[in-house]
């Protein structure tokens, strides 16, 4: 099968680009020099001129901006809506247009955050835009089920990789292992694993978030 993936040559991207081609999938991940997702005009541009046969769409590439609210920003916000979900409804809608004027399955696949449902301070746009691009599947779902096409969103939680040691001193990473009731981070590889399957093995599974955070969306 055919992979569209954005955002696929580093952190969970990465791992699900991985397993895909492991499994002998085609998979193309654009570069930020062919597709700036900040830029809706240059989005539209690519689309225009991409000519990738996708069965499945895995809508990953994100941006975090951390800000209270009291010092909220229209062109901060503009800037994370546009990469973390704006972008994404285009590369969502040619793909849909696409299977539909071709009568094939398609499987779209949403990278959320536990954020859509704990939230945190500082993190508005995150949320937000997260939370869209959760509704973004509900409403693929419910519109386009009967076209046989899929569209799910898996939210992971703390995820183990190597920025999350960079960007955190021992004693925050100590405070954010013990939000976790499995007391571990989250495998990129188990995320990997489970959007694998729901590309690949899921038939019933369409419209739903999956939390992957080791139990912190329980409390």
């Amino acid at each position: 099968m055919n992979v569209f993936l954005t955002g696929g040559n580093r952190g969970i991207g990465e791992h699900i680009n991985k397993i895909f081609q492991e499994n002998n999938h085609i998979v193309f991940s654009p570069t930020r020099e062919q597709l700036e997702l900040s830029n809706l005009e240059n989005v539209n541009l690519f689309l225009d001129s991409c000519n990738f046969d996708a069965d499945i769409v895995i809508n990953n590439a994100g941006i975090s901006v951390v800000e209270d609210l009291s010092n909220f920003k229209v062109e901060t916000f503009n800037n994370v809506m546009n990469v973390n979900f704006l972008s994404h409804v285009l590369i969502t809608n040619k793909f849909i247009n696409n299977a539909i004027l071709n009568n094939k399955k398609l499987v779209i696949l949403n990278i959320g955050s536990i954020r859509i449902s704990k939230l945190k301070k500082g993190r508005i746009y995150y949320t937000i835009s997260k939370s869209c691009l959760d509704i973004l599947a509900k409403y693929v779902a419910y519109e386009f089920s009967d076209k046989n096409i899929y569209c799910n969103t898996i939210s992971p939680g703390y995820v183990e990789t190597d920025m999350l040691y960079q960007n955190n001193s021992k004693d925050k990473i100590e405070e954010m292992l013990n939000q976790v009731p499995l007391k571990t981070f989250t495998n990129p590889q188990e995320i990997a694993k489970l959007a694998y399957y729901l590309c690949i093995n899921n038939s019933y599974i369409n419209g739903q978030n999956i939390n992957i955070d080791g139990g912190i969306t329980c409390s």
